[in-house]
């Protein structure tokens, strides 16, 4: 068996944050889905509990990242193909939530997942989400504002740019499509800040309110 490198090692761990990450937030947000961290395996496996549907299994390995969903399975990430970035990750997640709910998926047909992964709908929420987050990091940077976090001075110029990006009014309390702006709506946390920030119940903490709760 070949040893596993340090950069797929690396990888796996970006991919079961930004799937835990998901499914918290999506727990923080839907009535239906319901997620804890014992049913997950460490990395290699990230569950969650879609009521009426049954759990969503996210499997990491060292190599790609694959969904399961009852009989089945969709391909969301293969390393050697792409780099890491967590806005297309997670809205490929999205999507295929969104098939699961609707019963569209097709079973275990590798490539159809895979052009799943870029339907309109995906792309266009991807790169409008993508130019809202750039003109955020431009303005702001990519420390979180609420403690200060940075990914490169804690693990090295790999990991220089990740960071999430904040709705600081969420998109689910607005009306239909609507103009952002990236210095007042939006701004850069890191990934424990943003479950935070989510964690208010009926509703979201404002950044300000976070930062006095802080210890």
């Amino acid at each position: 068996m070949e040893p596993v490198s340090r950069d797929s090692y690396i990888q796996r761990k970006l991919y079961a944050n930004a799937s835990r990450d998901w499914c918290r937030s999506l727990e923080n947000n839907r009535s239906d889905v319901e997620f804890n961290e014992a049913d997950c395996r460490g990395d290699a496996l990230v569950r969650c509990l879609i009521q009426k549907v049954g759990p969503l299994d996210i499997k990491i390995g060292y190599d790609d990242v694959t969904a399961e969903c009852g009989n089945i399975t969709r391909f969301l990430a293969v390393y050697a193909n792409e780099q890491f970035d967590q806005l297309a990750f997670q809205s490929r997640l999205d999507t295929l939530l969104v098939d699961i709910l609707a019963g569209t998926m097709p079973p275990n047909q590798e490539d159809a997942l895979l052009e799943g992964a870029r339907t309109e709908v995906s792309l266009d929420r991807y790169e409008r989400s993508s130019a809202a987050r750039k003109a955020c990091l431009a303005v702001h940077g990519t420390s979180c504002a609420i403690c200060g976090f940075d990914f490169a001075r804690a693990y090295g110029p790999k990991f220089a740019g990740i960071i999430q990006v904040h709705h600081i009014t969420p998109l689910s309390a607005s009306e239909g499509e609507h103009e952002v702006n990236p210095v007042k709506d939006l701004i850069p946390v890191c990934p424990n800040c943003h479950v935070a920030l989510h964690s208010k119940p009926g509703g979201t903490y404002l950044p300000e309110e976070l930062r006095t709760l802080m210890r």
